[in-house]
């Protein structure tokens, strides 16, 4: 089922973020908003920037097909603010929806202006807590001090006539070793020179490394849908939208929907030509069945197809145009649409010169 997500308009600076197409869990959901514009992001505080920023969405509650969250007045307001033929892409990240959209607006969108001032102010900080006294610093101890010396040992006449006993039995037993080596107490025996072995002096046998069974180590699993992606966006040297775009297609011929898709959205914020290629995808005149898009969308082709758009593919431009004119019927959207056909058109594109002709316009 193909993600859809709508703002509903509730009270003045809240709406209601509908979200379906991608599960009911009632998790944490987080979100990005790029306007078509200059893609830039909403920041905090109603900025806008080139990086995406992640808003954390509260009050999240199921739905019969999906899940609603509550968008506060950093959302609303800065979407209020914006123009009328402004669109927005979001990009939701949650442990049910994994995905991005063109958001729909619906009902009446209202400012956190529109609710006037009649609130009363809110009370004023409570003084702060005098400090705690510090409390008394505890008196020092008093030194303890050292130890007494040990006792030296007292000489006695005793010790000294066993060491003279000592000292004469070590000397006689000295001579008589003296006098057996010698040969004074007869022959002197021949020393004994221990015979060396063959065993002593042989070398140990070589470690023989027997070879493993297989004798080659396994390979990793090789890698699919978003770990594959992200693997190849985070390589280096960084691939340009070229190389994205050329990858993606790959990917989609191979059968690997989710890893070609995050790709090829990488690769379109940056390319016109990737811009193109994904706006085709999501287009009814060109969408496919058997493709990595679950179901065409009229409102996210138009978004991709403004920017091949204004830089003068003409291809871009018929379609986009008959686009608009097909969704509105007058307003400044069905007016940017006639503008996109009469430059097609000028530049010799049949299906935008009769789309002209069913409207009653010239070229």
């Amino acid at each position: 089922m193909a993600l859809k997500i709508e703002l509903k308009g509730t009270s003045p600076g809240l709406a209601d973020l509908a979200i379906s197409g991608g599960g009911s869990d009632p998790g944490p959901v987080e979100i990005t908003i790029q306007r078509n514009q200059d893609e830039h992001y909403l920041a905090s505080a109603g900025s806008w920037q080139a990086t995406p920023y992640w808003h954390m969405l509260g009050d999240i509650r199921p739905s019969a097909d999906g899940i609603v969250a509550v968008a506060g007045p950093e959302i609303v307001d800065a979407i209020v603010e914006s123009a009328v033929t402004m669109q927005f892409l979001v990009n939701v990240k949650s442990a049910g929806v994994n995905g991005q959209q063109v958001m729909r607006r619906a009902g009446r969108l209202l400012g956190s202006g529109a609710a006037g001032s009649g609130q009363s102010d809110p009370p004023p900080p409570p003084p702060p807590s005098p400090a705690p006294e510090p409390e008394p610093a505890a008196p020092p101890e008093p030194e303890q001090p050292p130890p007494p010396p040990p006792p030296r040992p007292t000489d006695k006449s005793g010790s000294r006539i066993g060491f003279l006993i000592a000292a004469v039995l070590l000397l006689l037993a000295i001579a008589a070793v003296a006098a057996w080596y010698l040969g004074l107490f007869g022959d002197r025996p021949e020393p004994v020179v221990p015979q060396q072995t063959n065993e002593s002096t042989a070398e140990p046998p070589p470690v023989v490394h027997e070879p493993t069974e297989s004798g080659t180590t396994a390979s990793p699993p090789a890698l699919s849908g978003r770990a594959r992606a992200q693997e190849f966006l985070r390589s280096s040297p960084s691939p340009t939208p070229a190389v994205m775009l050329e990858t993606a297609m790959e990917w989609e011929k191979g059968g690997d929907c989710e890893a070609a898709i995050i790709v090829l959205n990488t690769a379109a914020g940056a390319d016109v030509l990737a811009s193109k290629a994904l706006a085709e995808r999501y287009d009814p005149a060109s969408f496919r069945k058997d493709g990595c898009v679950d179901a065409a969308d009229a409102e996210t082709a138009i978004y991709w197809y403004e920017r091949p758009a204004e830089n003068g593919d003409q291809a871009a431009q018929s379609r986009l145009g008959l686009l608009l004119t097909e969704a509105n019927s007058s307003g400044p959207l069905y007016d940017r649409g006639l503008a996109n056909l009469r430059a097609a058109a000028k530049a010799g594109d049949k299906a935008a010169a009769e789309r002209l002709g069913k409207l009653g316009e010239k070229p």
